[in-house]
């Protein structure tokens, strides 16, 4: 692996897929979810099953105040929020998150914030990044070519399907398929969306994959959308239009990624959106100024830290929860 790509992976373990840096005594904390699903690969740890998140949400109840993102954002502006506040956040927009998780919540009677990619809304595709995992690891043959210009992709042999549901990408020596998949995955992220898109149809004629996603990795459609909107404490974010690394690309490119979206959003639901997060938690000061530019209350990173005294509303940090029990969980929060 090179050493780019390799550092790029030790910061996401030590951001977004950080496992134990939950914190050791009761501090507010947000928490970010993706999937609420069992799939066949993971490398990302953004699938939580519908069983543990159930006991995720029971224990968060019984041990945690949670309150909404507007609420918590709010209160610890003004200085009330309390010591075990927690609010609970869904990024990408995944069908799941409407399907499995809302009733859940609901049924909680727990507050929840999901983040929607806008351009994803109604498309039968895949999330490219779950797109690229299925035809690396299924893919019959031993290359993969990303365009004319480059070398081809070596894949070496199909990894037993024990050793892909298990695989997480912060692994330091993955697999040929894994450091394949990683070498693609770390090329396509900062590819404008035409090109991306353009490549991952070369891959699914490569290789066989449908460009239509199984029902259980679709985002939303609009209907589930508008339906998830007027549930009772479910609020409606801003995510983007494509999904960018914004802190990666100009500044009037980000200024449209987040407006589009938010309008986006708004033309959904109905009403105003005042919350927003980071795709991939990448931004910078200036994206941090452009969102607030922008008529957003709050925004979310993917940054492992509990909230303090100096978070910025612009800026919160967040927890990724992983395929934990609900014990596990709260023990994690310092509970």
């Amino acid at each position: 692996m090179n050493s780019h790509l390799s550092g790029k992976l030790k910061a996401l373990a030590g951001r977004a897929w950080r496992k134990l840096g939950l914190p050791q005594s009761q501090r507010p904390a947000i928490l970010m979810y993706h999937r609420i699903a069992i799939a066949s690969g993971d490398p990302w740890d953004l699938c939580v099953s519908p069983d543990n998140f159930a006991a995720q949400l029971q224990a968060l109840k019984r041990r945690r105040r949670v309150l909404s993102l507007p609420e918590f954002a709010a209160r610890h502006a003004d200085g009330s929020l309390p010591g075990n506040a927690v609010a609970i956040t869904f990024d990408d927009g995944y069908a799941c998150n409407a399907e499995i998780a809302a009733p859940l919540l609901v049924e909680a009677g727990l507050p929840a914030t999901m983040f929607l990619c806008t351009g994803m809304i109604d498309a039968s595709r895949w999330f490219w990044w779950d797109a690229l995992e299925e035809i690396v690891m299924t893919h019959a043959g031993s290359t993969l070519q990303l365009d004319a210009e480059t070398e081809p992709v070596q894949l070496g042999p199909i990894d037993a399907s024990e050793v892909r549901r298990r695989w997480r990408a912060f692994i330091t020596q993955p697999t040929p398929r894994q450091a394949a998949y990683l070498s693609l995955w770390s090329r396509l992220k900062f590819m404008s969306e035409p090109d991306r898109q353009a490549a991952m149809i070369s891959f699914h004629a490569q290789s066989g994959v449908s460009v239509e996603a199984p029902a259980a990795a679709r985002s939303m459609s609009l209907t589930q959308a508008r339906v998830l909107a007027g549930r009772p404490g479910i609020e409606i974010g801003a995510h983007t239009v494509t999904h960018p690394a914004l802190g990666e690309i100009p500044s009037d490119a980000q200024r449209q990624e987040i407006t589009a979206s938010k309008v986006a959003c708004e033309g959904i639901i109905g009403r105003s959106v005042v919350s927003f997060a980071y795709p991939y938690g990448s931004h910078t000061a200036e994206t941090a100024r452009l969102v607030l530019e922008a008529g957003l209350m709050q925004a979310c990173t993917t940054i492992a830290e509990p909230i303090s005294t100096t978070s910025d509303r612009s800026t919160l940090p967040r927890y990724q929860v992983l395929d934990w029990s609900g014990d596990v969980l709260v023990r994690k929060l310092g509970l």
